[in-house]
C-alpha cells in the first residue's frame, strides 16, 4: 500500500470513486482493481451504444433524481461521457430502456466496490497496529 493512500481513506475512496477499480489497486489487489474497472466501464459503454439516458438534477421527478444518484456513482465516465454528450437519448429506440440500466447499473455497483475498497484499507489498517 503506498504511503499517500494509507495516511488518507479519503483519497482512497475519491480516487476510487473517480476511476472505478482503482482504490482496490491502489491497495494492491491489481487484479481485482483491474476486473473491476473492464467490467464497469464497458457495461457504462454498452448503455451508451444502446442509447442509455443521462440523468441530472432538474427537479423533473424523484426518479430523475434516483437516476442523477446512481449514474454519479460512475465517476470519470459518466462525467466524460456527459461533458461531450455521448449520450444519446434516444427516447423511442428499441434497446433504450436497456441501455439506461446499463448506465445506472455499474455506477451502484461501483458505490459497493468503493466501500469494499474503504474496508479492505480499514482492515489494513487495523492489521498495522
Amino acid at each position: 500500500m503506498k504511503n499517500r493512500v494509507k495516511s488518507n481513506i479519503f483519497f482512497l475512496m475519491f480516487i476510487a470513486w473517480l476511476i472505478p477499480g482503482s482504490g482496490h489497486y491502489l491497495l494492491g489487489k491489481k487484479d481485482k482493481g483491474l476486473f473491476f474497472f473492464a467490467v464497469l466501464t464497458l457495461t457504462f459503454i454498452a448503455g451508451l451504444f444502446l442509447g442509455g439516458r443521462s440523468f441530472f438534477l432538474d427537479g423533473e421527478s424523484y426518479f430523475t433524481f434516483l437516476g442523477f444518484t446512481a449514474q454519479i456513482f460512475n465517476g470519470s465516465i459518466y462525467i466524460i461521457s456527459t461533458v461531450f454528450e455521448l449520450f444519446k437519448n434516444n427516447l423511442t429506440g428499441v434497446y433504450y430502456d436497456s441501455g439506461v440500466v446499463f448506465n445506472i447499473v455499474p455506477g451502484l455497483l461501483n458505490f459497493l466496490v468503493i466501500l469494499d475498497a474503504g474496508d479492505i484499507y480499514r482492515k489494513e489498517i487495523k492489521r498495522e497496529e
